[in-house]
């Protein structure tokens, strides 16, 4: 099935522009759509031929690979408009999750600087979601930075090139939040999930490099 590519650019132009519900309920109508006609171009008979058959399964095989690039196109929408509209309202010169040492570097230096700012971002972090230590703290971490930067380092940086991450105030922030989210949570259950989400951070990008080169 060939595909108009600047068609196809288009539309994911116009469905990033849409906000996450519209862009639910257009999907849906698509998929509903796409279906039904399916269903009427299906074969009817005994008689139909292999090459009607594979005709339908490539259609629909083209119908899941638009909607999952949809799905795409609006996380990825979603995602940037969340971490503009939250660092901006910490007064944070970049984006979450960072991207660079040099931005990791800067959040450090502002949560050290400013006490009534490192509440405040503390407070905003406990409200991520998860229910459970481990749940909280690993959605927190993957919204602060980026795999990139966590390979960079580990809990100690103990014999090894990597940069200790318990002397970052970033440490003492994340056990903060996940504190204020989980009550009943200690320093030492918030440090050990995050000694374990380090230790994987180049196994989770070798897993996203390897998807991607399927795609």
């Amino acid at each position: 099935m060939i595909v108009n590519e600047p068609l196809q650019n288009s539309c994911a132009q116009k469905l990033a522009s849409l906000g996450p519900t519209q862009y639910c309920n257009f999907r849906n109508d698509a998929f509903s759509t796409s279906i039904t006609t399916l269903h009427s171009n299906s074969p009817t008979t005994s008689r139909t031929s292999t090459l009607d058959q594979l005709t339908v399964t490539d259609k629909l095989v083209a119908l899941v690979s638009h909607i999952k690039q949809q799905n795409d196109h609006i996380l990825e929408w979603t995602n940037k408009q969340n971490s503009s509209v939250n660092t901006t309202k910490f007064g944070m010169p970049f984006s979450f999750p960072v991207e660079t040492v040099d931005e990791l570097d800067q959040l450090n230096s502002y949560i050290s600087d400013n006490s009534d700012q490192f509440t405040a971002l503390a407070l905003y972090l406990s409200t991520l979601g998860g229910d459970t230590v481990t749940s909280k703290t690993n959605r927190i971490l993957k919204h602060i930075m980026s795999d990139v930067i966590a390979s960079k380092f580990n809990y100690y940086g103990q014999r090894s090139q990597k940069r200790p991450f318990s002397d970052l105030p970033l440490k003492n922030l994340i056990v903060g939040a996940v504190k204020k989210g989980i009550s009943k949570s200690t320093d030492k259950e918030v440090e050990d999930v995050v000694k374990v989400w380090l230790k994987h951070a180049q196994e989770r990008l070798k897993k996203k490099h390897a998807r991607k080169d399927q795609i």
